[in-house]
This record gives C-alpha cells, structure tokens and sequence, in this order.
C-alpha cells in the first residue's frame, strides 16, 4: 500500500508515518509538506535514508507541488496538513480559514483526479463546541464551532462528506480530542509546560486552568488512524477519544510534581474569547466498527512524555517560547 500525508512533517504525521513504516515495513509512505529548518526536520531525518520513504516538498495549495506528490502513485490519503492554532485564529482568522478550507479543496481534488482508493480526513473535536458536564457527545452531534479555527475544520468535514456524497469518493472523518506525546511543537500545552518547568521559565495559563479536555495519546491515535485505514466504512465519522479527561489545571500541576518544580512558575491572566469549559467524546462507534480502543493511560502516558522532553533538550531547545496555557 502507498500513503500519502499531507503534512507528514507535524506532529502527528510524524509519529503516523514512525508507526506505519515499523508496522508495516511493505508499505509506502509519502510525505508532503514543506521543507522546515530546526525542529520539525530533524523529526523526520530517520526516515530519509529508508526506501519506502519519499518526501516531496510543498504546500497542498500549490497544485503543481501536490500533484507531483500524487503521481508517484497513491492509495490513500491521509490529510493533516493545515493550521491547528485556536489562538492563531483569533489573531488572523483569514489565514486559518484560508489555509484549511481551501487546502482541504485541493487535496479532495486532486484525490478525484488520480482516483485514490480512500482519503482521510483528519478533523477535530472543537467542532463540537462546548459539551455539557457528564456528557459525551456522539458524532450525530451538531456543529457548534466557538473559534474561526473549529469553524474552519467544520467546514473541512462538510466539503468532505459532499465529495463522498456527490462524486462517490470513499472518504472518512476523524474528530480527535487533545494530542500529546513526543515530537510536539512546544506551542502546544503539554510540552509547553514541561519545557518551560525545565528552563524554569513562567507558565501563564487563561483563568482559573479549570478547562476540562479530553487527552488522547498521539501513539493511540496513530493506531485509530490505522483502525480507521483498514477497517472504517467509507462515508463514517469518528470520534477518536482517549477517554482521559483532566483540566489544564491538573495537567501543569501532574508536570510540575514529575519534575519536582513549584506552582509559583505559574502566571493567572484573563481568559481568551470563546475559550469553552468543558468537551468529551464518545468512541463507540469506532470501537464497533474496528475494535480500536485507547491503551494509554494519562497519568502514564504524561510522566512518559516528560520524560522524553527530558532526554531531548538538542530537540525543543531552539524553539522554546514563554508559555500561554489553554
């Protein structure tokens, strides 16, 4: 099988493509995404010298560039490239909605054109929007995305499921809660906080850090997406969920105690616009339809990526900023 990442380069995409090449070592991986500097290329220089690794340079809004990637011949299309900021999408809206909503156009096209056998769509749980204390919702639930970001990954979903309703494109959706683990940019809140415990840097975080999240390990989620690739009908949503709640309070706390530093680096500003209590996701559905169910369990899996920060300063160092916690 040959798949191709959009956005191979990220986080996600990084650990996918460790997980399916050791996996199955008789597939083909494609990585396309631009070329970086720091950080994000050495995450994938492992893979470079593999012959069942390819990466092609681009951006999924240059058509020639994606194309190119395309032509080296594809099966299924994983998509997760685009802007996974919710702060950037306060700030330039535009550039967000832009770079998801149209890239997301192109990838569906260009999969119409070379006849991919199935494209998944990686989408996120914000769409949801606020979910009620003691509930998980479903993926029958309606849109009701608070940020330009969840707004702009909404409307990835629906051009999606309009592609496979009106050109018969074998398409599926995954909504995925909060991911952490190794290889995440140190913009995001796990890493963030423990890089910043390690410099001994101040950690800010909005209010009163009693925003509940729903915390899926990127390993467990490198194994729904393989769930999904394999055994998912065409034309479902799921929600990918591991079933590990925790507030952001509890989150810097659980960090701070693994490296033995004090609450006093934490820093209280106001909360952000929209910034909502509380979102959980049911999984049933992809459990019956795969038999996927999360394995890691969040205390666990929080001591272990700490631990790994730990080890690769040589990795984050560079990129480390004042944290701004959510």
């Amino acid at each position: 099988m040959r798949i191709l990442l959009t956005g191979g380069s990220g986080f996600i995409g990084r650990n996918l493509t460790s997980y399916l090449l050791e996996k199955y070592p008789d597939y083909t991986i494609i990585n396309f995404s631009p070329r970086r500097t720091g950080s994000r290329q050495k995450s994938i220089e492992p893979f470079l010298s593999r012959s069942n690794y390819v990466f092609v340079e681009g951006l999924v809004e240059n058509e020639e560039a994606l194309n190119e990637a395309f032509e080296l011949g594809v099966d299924v299309v994983i998509n997760l490239a685009g802007q996974t900021h919710v702060d950037r999408s306060l700030e330039t809206p535009g550039s967000v909605i832009s770079a998801n909503v149209f890239g997301t156009q192109k990838v569906l096209d260009m999969c119409r054109k070379h006849g991919v056998k199935r494209l998944v769509q990686i989408s996120s749980a914000e769409v949801y929007g606020p979910v009620p204390k003691g509930s998980n919702v479903d993926e029958s639930a309606a849109f009701a995305p608070v940020s330009p970001y969840a707004a702009s990954k909404a409307a990835c979903d629906l051009l999606t499921q309009s592609y496979h309703q009106t050109f018969g494109m074998d398409t599926i959706i995954t909504r995925c809660t909060n991911n952490y683990g190794p290889f995440q940019n140190v913009d995001k809140l796990v890493p963030l906080v423990i890089t910043n415990a390690l410099l001994g840097k101040p950690i800010t975080l909005y209010s009163d850090g009693m925003q509940m999240r729903d915390w899926l390990h990127v390993t467990d989620h490198c194994a729904a997406i393989d769930a999904v690739i394999h055994r998912g009908i065409s034309g479902s949503v799921y929600n990918i969920s591991g079933k590990q709640t925790a507030t952001t309070r509890e989150i810097i706390e659980k960090v701070l105690q693994i490296l033995g530093r004090s609450w006093s680096l934490v820093k209280s500003i106001p909360d952000r616009p929209g910034n909502f209590d509380r979102y959980a996701l049911s999984i049933e559905k992809l459990t019956t339809d795969t038999g996927w169910e999360p394995t890691y369990l969040l205390e666990n899996g929080i001591i272990e990526t700490t631990n790994w920060y730990q080890q690769h300063s040589d990795w984050w160092m560079k990129h480390n900023e004042v944290a701004i916690v959510h």
